[in-house]
């Protein structure tokens, strides 16, 4: 199931799920030149969008989902925040979930006010340049197993990473939270399933691969 699906060409509407309402802007665009059509344009400087769940919270705890975008980082020399879920009041609170980019370049998922699953590498090498990027959870019976991939490379398994409470609110944020730094550059194509892919080509699921075998 597809829980949201934000194309960012040119709107920012959901196009897969009437659970999640339409991203709405705040200081960008939705007019960059982006990895397919447009993409959603922020500056690094309170500038991001917002969405409302008008359905039931996004259900990460002992479940499986994928998060998946394309990314173009203007300036890595700050961290970058690039999908958060709660009440964006500057602090790391219970119950809220983020995904963004250290200024070292590594993916990283936080959780529940700490810092969850930082990848090893760094995988984002490059300003300026389009990156697709995908975090993958499966309970795997109670060891909760995460991928990271980066254009449609796994570059990190991680078991053991123990998700907690669902998001406490229902705000949705793109660009900003309080894990990272606001995010510099553009973000295009981004979603939220409720299974675990394992393969991915420039945002679109190839095949099945054994998840005991990276890359």
């Amino acid at each position: 199931y597809c829980e949201f699906y934000y194309r960012f060409n040119g709107d920012g509407n959901n196009v897969c799920s009437s659970d999640v309402g339409a991203a709405s802007v705040t200081g960008g665009t939705f007019t960059g030149t982006g990895k397919m059509g447009n993409a959603l344009s922020l500056s690094g400087s309170n500038q991001y969008a917002t969405a409302s769940d008008s359905g039931t919270d996004l259900d990460y705890e002992g479940a499986a989902w994928t998060f998946e975008t394309w990314i173009y980082v203007e300036d890595l020399s700050h961290s970058n925040a690039i999908f958060f879920v709660g009440d964006g009041d500057s602090s790391e609170d219970t119950g809220e979930f983020g995904i963004g980019i250290l200024d070292t370049g590594q993916l990283q998922v936080d959780d529940d006010g700490t810092q969850k699953s930082t990848t090893s590498t760094t995988p984002i090498t490059a300003d300026d340049t389009w990156y697709h990027i995908a975090v993958t959870h499966d309970e795997n019976g109670g060891n909760s197993h995460t991928d990271f991939y980066v254009n449609n490379e796994r570059i990190q398994e991680v078991d053991g990473v123990n998700l907690n409470d669902n998001p406490s609110d229902d705000t949705i944020w793109f660009g900003q939270s309080p894990y990272h730094d606001d995010f510099e550059g553009m973000i295009d194509d981004m979603r939220f399933l409720t299974y675990e892919k394992r393969a991915f080509g420039g945002g679109v699921m190839m095949k099945k691969v054994n998840p005991s075998v990276d890359k």
